[in-house]
């Protein structure tokens, strides 16, 4: 079971997630940085949606982990847990509905 990180320096968070922002393409070892120090990186869906090529869509995934972020870095562990769920779900329905798109 993967547990929350404890002191997560969220001005250093924010950079990497600014860096991000600035890329043309997708940096996968970025991501993999941004999601280990969240303690999140077991989303798997959310991960692949961060390494899409389309930057808009990055971004908006990016956006969207945004509006969890002081709950993942507030160091309460069911705020934490609490927003680790919702981005589970959110991902897991979007993997969802682009395999159904292809059937």
């Amino acid at each position: 079971m993967i547990k929350m990180i404890k002191n997560v320096d969220v001005n250093k968070i924010r950079e990497d997630i600014k860096q991000f922002k600035e890329l043309e393409k997708p940096d996968d070892e970025l991501v993999k940085k941004i999601l280990s120090t969240l303690g999140i990186y077991d989303i798997i869906d959310l991960e692949v949606c961060l390494n899409i090529h389309v930057k808009r869509e990055r971004n908006a995934t990016m956006k969207m982990l945004e509006r969890y972020l002081d709950d993942l870095t507030s160091g309460d562990s069911k705020r934490w847990a609490d927003a680790k769920d919702a981005l589970t779900q959110i991902y897991y329905e979007v993997a969802t509905t682009d395999e159904e798109a292809f059937l």
